[in-house]
């Protein structure tokens, strides 16, 4: 018991000292709380040295997987060299104390049928809801998430165009990749609780996995981060890929406070996105592009200035070597955007593609494996991976009123309602969203 004692003392003092460095760097209420979730075993008195280990566990994957991480987003912050040296004295307490943790049996496969949206060549809007099989761990560190939301994007239509009996059959897979809902089990179980990775039965989640729009998915804990509590479930179903996508599109290449920032497609599940998350970063100007019935909401999303797509030239009404980023949400429509910002990005400054075209993801894919820019000069396509530290960037702005993603439609999870959605997301302003579980924020 002296050995616990004492591992309670010297944890309770690095965790103050981490708490105080929160503070310092405004980091969001979420990560303190959980935190805060992970070491109650640690400092109650009454918890049982097998508590105690397994609590040092979760304690050790956050650090190593959210907290660490997250210290990049404030390098520029004077209170960063605190946060990171608090974060490096809670691994090294924890490394000294932590023992072997007990994981107990991996859970069973589950026989339980649920409701999905599936893929279906003979179906009306080629989807149908079926009942299928929920979800089974594929591996130890699984997450079951019994979903609140799913966000639907025009590639969710675009997987069935592949179809192709015998070679790409997408007859019977699942529909959707983002979601947000909550834990409902882990895949290794200990008693009546479980003790896996800083996640908890119960907590919010958000992120992405292949065949998101049913009842219940099973998904990687990388993929997924904590949602704020009291927003609702809508929003984070809106976030994971568009949001990460808009942030990339901007921090990698080279995006500071007091740049200009051209969007085009600025109503859009991603342009919209692209507004708030350059406002959030500090930009000077931001110039929102679309057609003109989407003023009044490119502008309500931030945008500094619009310009009207259908009726106005970009060459006219854009001076010469006044913008530093243009992010193209619409690259794959076949528009000329590209060449209508000739001479006016300024020196060092880039033409972003999201929805990038095969050849410009083929280079872009060329680039980063061989090491040699292969992409033509101030060009960029971005890859769309998903990164755990953006997700938690996401969430704290959200909680902050930084960002709140543009919601263009919410369905209810039937056939007739899932098919409209999906006929219509093409031309809407915001995210396409199918509430599937009535969960409470």
């Amino acid at each position: 018991m002296e050995r616990i004692q004492q591992i309670r003392h010297e944890v309770r003092e690095r965790i103050e000292n981490l708490q105080e460095a929160f503070r310092k760097v405004d980091i969001p209420g979420t990560i303190r709380s959980q935190v805060n979730d992970i070491v109650r075993p640690i400092i109650q008195d009454t918890a049982s040295s097998e508590a105690v280990q397994n609590a040092l566990k979760r304690l050790s994957d956050f650090t190593a997987n959210v907290l660490t991480p997250m210290i990049d987003n404030y390098v520029s912050h004077e209170a960063a060299d605190s946060l990171s040296k608090s974060v490096d004295d809670l691994v090294v307490t924890v490394k000294k104390y932590q023992g072997p943790v007990k994981t107990g049996t991996l859970a069973k496969k589950s026989t339980k049928i649920m409701k999905a949206c599936v893929y279906d060549a003979k179906a009306d809007s080629k989807v149908k809801i079926s009942d299928v099989k929920e979800p089974s761990f594929k591996n130890s560190t699984d997450v079951l998430i019994r979903v609140a939301a799913v966000g639907l994007s025009e590639s969710d239509n675009k997987k069935m165009d592949r179809h192709i009996p015998l070679i790409n059959n997408m007859n019977g897979k699942l529909v959707g990749t983002e979601f947000a809902g909550t834990i409902e089990n882990l895949g290794w179980l200990k008693g009546d609780h479980v003790h896996m990775f800083p996640f908890a039965i119960g907590d919010k989640v958000f992120g992405t996995a292949e065949g998101a729009l049913g009842e219940f998915i099973s998904c990687k804990p990388q993929d997924i981060y904590w949602a704020p509590a009291g927003l609702p479930y809508e929003t984070f179903a809106a976030l994971p890929k568009c949001g990460t996508a808009a942030y990339r599109a901007l921090k990698d290449n080279g995006m500071k406070e007091g740049h200009v920032v051209a969007v085009i497609g600025a109503s859009n599940e991603l342009g919209n996105l692209v507004v708030q998350i350059a406002n959030a970063m500090g930009a000077a100007v931001v110039v929102g592009i679309a057609s003109g019935e989407h003023r009044d909401t490119v502008l309500s999303v931030g945008a500094s200035t619009f310009i009207d797509s259908s009726n106005q030239d970009i060459q006219e009404v854009i001076d010469a070597d006044s913008v530093d980023i243009v992010v193209d949400t619409m690259s794959l429509t076949g528009n000329t955007y590209e060449q209508s910002f000739e001479g006016k990005i300024r020196a060092g400054g880039k033409y972003v593609a999201l929805n990038a075209k095969p050849i410009d993801k083929a280079r872009k894919f060329i680039s980063d494996r061989i090491g040699i820019n292969v992409q033509r000069g101030g060009f960029d396509a971005l890859d769309g991976n998903i990164k755990r530290e953006d997700l938690a960037l996401l969430a704290s702005w959200c909680e902050e009123g930084k960002i709140n993603p543009l919601i263009g439609n919410v369905y209810d999870f039937t056939d007739d309602s899932v098919r409209e959605a999906l006929e219509g997301l093409k031309g809407v302003a915001g995210k396409t969203v199918i509430r599937v579980n009535d969960l409470r924020p």
